[in-house]
């Protein structure tokens, strides 16, 4: 199984805050397949659009 290493870059518009995860070997954005929101659902990697299925928060602990 091959690791894959990911950017977070901070959303901070006022309308929408958290992280965008980017792969480090590309430019593109990891999204929602599907905009399926349930817990497992499947991320893909696609072209960044800035849409909310890009957006995640993150928490610790």
């Amino acid at each position: 199984m091959k690791a894959t290493l990911f950017r977070l870059e901070a959303i901070a518009a006022e309308s929408a805050k958290g992280f965008r995860l980017r792969p480090t070997n590309s430019s593109r954005c990891i999204g929602l397949a599907d905009n399926n929101t349930t817990a497992g659902a499947e991320m893909i990697e696609e072209r960044c659009t800035g849409a909310a299925d890009q957006r995640f928060l993150i928490q610790t602990g």
